[in-house]
C-alpha cells in the first residue's frame, strides 16, 4: 500500500494493493476483458469493502495508463509543470475533474422507507440522471439541451472584451486612413486591415458556434414546456409525469454524455438499499440502449448484497431469486465478508495503536500513552463489526483523551470508561444528547437500578431476619438433643391412660410396669392404631422417631439421623444468610440486569436486554454510576459550583 487515508477518515480506500484482494481483482479483470459483458455485480454484505475495492481497482488501472503515457515525450512535455506530482495524486485529481474512464454513482438510502416502488424507481432515475448530467461542466457538452449555470472567469471575459475592442479599433483606423507613413514591406493600413479581418473572423466563428449549438435547444425548450417534462437543476415532481420513462425521455442526453465523456465504466453503489429490483430492470434497458451501434462498450457495475432479489421468492419456486439474479447479470463476483469478531478486535487495536496518545495495554510502556485494555476490545468487537464505526470510535477516543488530558493524568477519570462513553455516544447518539437534561434512557436506567437495589436490600434484610429466627430455633433443638436425652414420657402416658386406655385390645393401668410395656410396644408398632395415639400426643412421625432415639440413648453411641439433619439444616441457614448478606454488600449491575423485569413497571430495565451493546457496557463496568464525569471535561467542575 502506498498512501493510506488519514487517521479517523471514513471515506473508502483508493490505494489498496492488488495482492490484498488478488482473487477478486483477477476475477474482475476477467469480466472486463469479456467484450460481451456489460452488467457486472460485485456481491457481498454491507461493510465488506466493495467501494474501497472498486475505487482502488479503477484508480490503479488509471495509474497504469498514466505510467504508460509518461514514456511518451509529448506527454512529458505537456505535463512538465506537474512532474513532481505522483501518479496517485494525478489520478485523484483527474477523477475529480472527470478525466477518468470510470465514474461512481452513489445512491445511498439511509433514512427513507419508500413503500411505493414506482415512486422509488422515479426518484432513483432522477438521481442517476442528475449525477451524470449535472455533475459535468456545461462547456464540455455544448449540445446538451439541459439548462445549467455557466460560469465565466474574469480572464475569459477580458479576452473577449479585448478581441472585440481590437476588432473595433482596427476597423475604425483602417477606414479613417489616418497615416501615409510607410515602413519597409508593409504599411500601417495593411496591418489594421489584417487585424480587423482576423478579429472579425474570430468573432464570426464564435457567433456561428453559439448559434449552431444554441438553435436546437430552442425547439427542445418549446417541446418540454408543452409536455411539462423539463429536466432542469430541479426536477419537476408533478404527479402527471410519474408515468414517464425518464431514461427513455433523456436517452439522447445520456448517449451524448457518454459520447463526449471518457466514461466507460459506471459503478452504482448502494442501489439495493432501496429494496426495489425494478430499478435494475430499468438500468439494464438503459445499458442495452447505450451499447447499441458501433460505439465503445459501456459497462455498468453494481455493488449489492446477495439478497437483493430475495423478495421474488415464492412457495412454488424457491429458486426464483437466484434465477432472476443470474439472468440479469453477465458476471456476479462475490466478495468474502471481512468483518468478524477477530477482524474487529484487530481493527480496534490497529486504530488505537495508530493514535499519538493511545496504546492497547500500553505496549510501548510510555507514560504519554493512555492504555486501553484489550479485554474490553474483545467484548466490543463481538458487537461492533462495521469498519467505519470502529474508525470513528477510535478517532473520537483520541480526541476526547486530549480534552480530558488533565483529568486523565490526575487519574480522576479512566481511559477505558471514556471509551465506554464514546461507544455509547456513537451507538445511541439521541440518548447521549439527552444526558445533560436528565431525560435519557441511561438516566432512567440508573434510577430504576438504584430503586431496585433498595428494594432488593430490604427484601434480603427481611429474609435474613427470618433466617436468624430459624437458626435460633435449630440451635435450641440441637441443644435439647445434647442436654436432654430423656423425655417426660410419663406425662404423655397419663394422657393416653385417661383418654384411651386400651391399646391392642389390652387395658393399660397407671403404673410403671404398664408404662414401660406401653412404650416398648408403641415405638415398635406400625399399625394404624398407633396413628390415633400419635394424634392424641400431637406427634408427627419425625418427632416420634426423635423421641424414640432419645429414649434408647442412640445419640450417645452415634450421631442420630435426626440430629445430623437438624445440624445440616442449620448450616444451610448460615450459608443462605451469608449469600444474602454478600448480595446486599456486593450486588452488581449484572446481578440486577440479569433479573426478569418483563412484567414490571420498570421501562428501562425491561428493555435493557434489547440493547446488547449498552448491556455489555454496563455489565463490564465501562459505564457506571459516575458516567456523568465523562460527558465533558469541565462538567464535573460545573456541578460543584
Amino acid at each position: 500500500m502506498v498512501d493510506k487515508r488519514s487517521s479517523g477518515a471514513l471515506y473508502p480506500y483508493d490505494d489498496l494493493d492488488k495482492n490484498e484482494l488478488e482473487p477478486t481483482w483477477n476475477k474482475l479483470d476477467e469480466a472486463l476483458n469479456d467484450e460481451r459483458a456489460t452488467n457486472i455485480a460485485i456481491s457481498a454484505p454491507y461493510d465488506t469493502g466493495k467501494s474501497s475495492f472498486l475505487l482502488s481497482y479503477f484508480t490503479n488501472r488509471y495509474e497504469e495508463d498514466l505510467r504508460r503515457k509518461s514514456h511518451c515525450f509529448l506527454y512529458r512535455w505537456l505535463h512538465r509543470f506537474h512532474k513532481n506530482q505522483d501518479l496517485l495524486s494525478k489520478a485523484r485529481l483527474d477523477r475529480k475533474v472527470e478525466k477518468t474512464n470510470f465514474k461512481f454513482i452513489n445512491l445511498p438510502n439511509f433514512f427513507l422507507d419508500v413503500k411505493d416502488k414506482k415512486e422509488s424507481e422515479i426518484e432513483l432515475e432522477k438521481d442517476i440522471i442528475s449525477q451524470l448530467l449535472f455533475s459535468s461542466k456545461p462547456r464540455k457538452y455544448p449540445d446538451s439541451r439541459i439548462k445549467r449555470l455557466k460560469q465565466y472567469s474574469i480572464w475569459e471575459i477580458l479576452f473577449f472584451f479585448a478581441l472585440f475592442a481590437l476588432f473595433s479599433v482596427s476597423t475604425y483606423l483602417f477606414k479613417q486612413d489616418i497615416t501615409n507613413i510607410e515602413i519597409p514591406l508593409i504599411s500601417f493600413r495593411v496591418i489594421f486591415q489584417f487585424v480587423s479581418m482576423l478579429t472579425g473572423l474570430a468573432i464570426l466563428f464564435f457567433i456561428f458556434y453559439i448559434a449552431f449549438h444554441g438553435l436546437p435547444k430552442i425547439g427542445w425548450d418549446i417541446s418540454t414546456k408543452i409536455l411539462n417534462t423539463k429536466l432542469d437543476a430541479k426536477f419537476n415532481t408533478d404527479s402527471k409525469e410519474n408515468d414517464k420513462d425518464l431514461f427513455l425521455l433523456y436517452g439522447d442526453e445520456l448517449r451524448y454524455y457518454f459520447e463526449k465523456s471518457k466514461v466507460r465504466y459506471l459503478i452504482f453503489e448502494d442501489l439495493d438499499r432501496y429494496n426495489n429490483p425494478l430499478i435494475f430492470q430499468r438500468l439494464r434497458q438503459l445499458n442495452i440502449n447505450l451499447n447499441h451501434g458501433e460505439k465503445d462498450r459501456i459497462v455498468f457495475i453494481y455493488t449489492l448484497k446477495d439478497s437483493v432479489f430475495d423478495d421474488l421468492r415464492t412457495i412454488n419456486n424457491e429458486l426464483e431469486p437466484v434465477i432472476k439474479k443470474v439472468k440479469f447479470f453477465d458476471y456476479i463476483i462475490p466478495m468474502v465478508p471481512l468483518s468478524s469478531t477477530q477482524n474487529s478486535i484487530t481493527r480496534f487495536k490497529e486504530e488505537i495503536n495508530d493514535k499519538s496518545n493511545l496504546q492497547v495495554n500500553n505496549e510501548k510502556l510510555d507514560s504519554k500513552f493512555y492504555s486501553v485494555q484489550e479485554k474490553y476490545l474483545w467484548g466490543l468487537g463481538a458487537f461492533i463489526l462495521d469498519v467505519r464505526t470502529i474508525v470513528q470510535i477510535c478517532s473520537e477516543l483520541s480526541y476526547y483523551a486530549d480534552l480530558f488530558k488533565a483529568r486523565l493524568d490526575r487519574e480522576e477519570v479512566n481511559i477505558n470508561k471514556l471509551l465506554g462513553m464514546i461507544v455509547y455516544k456513537n451507538v445511541y447518539p439521541r440518548d447521549y444528547e439527552k444526558l445533560l437534561s436528565s431525560d435519557s434512557f441511561l438516566n432512567q436506567l440508573f434510577l430504576e437500578v438504584n430503586k431496585q437495589k433498595e428494594i432488593n436490600r430490604e427484601e434480603r434484610k427481611n429474609e435474613i431476619r427470618k433466617i436468624d429466627n430459624e437458626i435460633r430455633d435449630a440451635g435450641k433443638k440441637l441443644q435439647h438433643f445434647r442436654n436432654d436425652k430423656e423425655v417426660d414420657l410419663y406425662v404423655y402416658y397419663d394422657k393416653f391412660v385417661n383418654n384411651i386406655g386400651i391399646y391392642d385390645n389390652e387395658k393399660y393401668r397407671p403404673n410403671l410396669y404398664y408404662q414401660g410395656k406401653f412404650w416398648d410396644k408403641f415405638f415398635k408398632d406400625t399399625s394404624e392404631e398407633k396413628k390415633k395415639i400419635q394424634k392424641l400426643f400431637g406427634w408427627s412421625d419425625k418427632l416420634t422417631e426423635m423421641i424414640k432415639e432419645r429414649r434408647e440413648a442412640i445419640f450417645d453411641r452415634t450421631e442420630s439421623e435426626s440430629y445430623s439433619r437438624l445440624k445440616n439444616q442449620r448450616n444451610g441457614y448460615y450459608e443462605k444468610r451469608k449469600l444474602l448478606q454478600n448480595k446486599i454488600e456486593n450486588e452488581t449491575f449484572f446481578d440486577i440486569l440479569n433479573e426478569d423485569y418483563e412484567d414490571s413497571e420498570y421501562k428501562a430495565l425491561s428493555n435493557i436486554k434489547k440493547l446488547p451493546i449498552l448491556n455489555y457496557l454496563l455489565t463490564s463496568g465501562l459505564i457506571d454510576k459516575n458516567y456523568y464525569e465523562y460527558i465533558s471535561p469541565s462538567f464535573t467542575n460545573d456541578l460543584r459550583l
